[in-house]
């Protein structure tokens, strides 16, 4: 008898889809898979030290390969941020558990004090002066329909209009305004987030005078002299600042330098561990898988634990044990060997997850992945099932 191992397991959707900062972070029913690994308590611990630290670092550079969930973690960080308390609720119960640092833990429960506007950018190939006005006029409609609110709504859409926005003191301004707008609403301050921001950088390359991306230095400049109110800044970025201006002049190349010195740069990379186990979150169980396969895979897992330094930092024995059984049919010792084989081809985690889920349709690797487990009879040592899965 043939079994498929499509009846067995499929791939959760949400690890194999890009994330768009601004559709996922205003989703009401979000699901709420969100994995907070070493790396990602890393960059959130770093970031929020600066926050709560006086004359601490405000602004920050997330760089990484496409698709390795920086997006992701800028939904993330917006969500724990938010004055939502269903939503920042949500975001803060992943933190339960994790070794993170009390005086960070005190922050978040302090609701006035870690609740922050989102100013949400995503980008495009469009003059970052014009979508940072556009998210600012966004993030006021979110605010209380006061009257001098809606005035100040009234005035940025005239601006707006105009495109007034060119001149950059003009955005600042707006920003400025509203920050202060929402420190009268209970906000702690204001976050604002560029993501994709390398679009902007490409559309500046193209066009010299109506894409420059001097705001950028601006904005981190303000964001740490102010007083009145907080701001947090934060870009992500495919690739350090500088590999995008690598076809301008000298000078301006030293300029755009300055605007990198301006934020801390994070490397936004997940170690094996970390894949290995995203890996088995994203292999969604249809049924449990048949009982000789489960004893199997015990035999090989008891096998590999056997040899020395074949578990991957950052993982116990029994958390491996436990990501084998959940990543299944994927063979242990491939799960083993994927983060490396797709580093070394410099592709990422949805890159594996999009290839796993292409299972069954035009995806031939992934079709070699789980074809792998075809020969189960073979390379599981001694498992004779009755049934073959293919």
């Amino acid at each position: 008898m043939k079994t498929l191992v499509n009846e067995y397991v499929g791939v959760a959707s949400r690890f194999t889809r890009s994330v768009n900062l601004n559709a996922d972070y205003s989703r009401e029913t979000q699901d709420y898979g969100y994995i907070v690994t070493g790396n990602v308590l890393s960059s959130l611990t770093q970031i929020l030290s600066g926050l709560i630290k006086k004359g601490g670092q405000k602004s920050y550079c997330l760089f990484g390969l496409y698709g390795s969930g920086k997006s992701a973690f800028a939904v993330y960080l917006a969500q724990l941020l938010s004055m939502d308390n269903g939503q920042g609720q949500k975001a803060r119960e992943l933190l339960r558990g994790k070794a993170i640092d009390p005086k960070i833990e005190n922050f978040l429960t302090d609701r006035n004090k870690s609740s922050y506007l989102p100013v949400l950018v995503t980008g495009r190939r469009r003059p970052i002066n014009q979508l940072v006005m556009e998210s600012v006029i966004e993030a006021l409609r979110q605010l209380p329909g006061r009257k001098d609110n809606l005035e100040l709504l009234n005035e940025l859409e005239e601006q707006l209009k105009a495109e007034l926005w060119h001149d950059s003191q003009i955005v600042l301004q707006a920003m400025d305004k509203l920050g202060i707008a929402s420190k009268k609403a209970g906000f702690a301050g204001v976050l604002l987030i560029v993501d994709e921001a390398g679009k902007s950088f490409e559309y500046a390359l193209s066009d010299r005078e109506g894409g420059d991306v001097f705001i950028l230095q601006e904005l981190a400049e303000h964001a740490e002299r102010l007083s009145k109110y907080s701001m947090l800044f934060v870009i992500t970025l495919h690739q350090q600042m500088d590999s995008y201006s690598e076809l301008l002049s000298r000078t301006n190349r030293a300029e755009w330098a300055k605007i990198q010195e301006r934020f801390v740069n994070i490397r936004f990379a997940e170690p094996a561990s970390s894949t290995i186990q995203m890996l088995a979150e994203a292999i969604k169980p249809l049924k449990s898988a048949p009982k000789d396969v489960k004893q199997a895979l015990e035999r090989v897992i008891k096998n590999l634990l056997k040899m020395e330094s074949i578990i991957p930092p950052g993982l116990t024995h029994e958390s491996f044990a436990k990501s084998v059984h959940k990543a299944w049919p994927i063979h242990p010792t491939l799960l083993l060997a994927l983060p490396y084989i797709f580093k070394r081809f410099a592709q990422n985690e949805r890159s594996i997850f999009s290839y796993l889920a292409s299972y069954g349709v035009t995806g031939r690797l992934a079709k070699m992945i789980f074809g792998f487990f075809e020969c189960y009879v073979l390379v599981l040592d001694g498992f004779n099932g009755a049934e073959r899965i293919e």
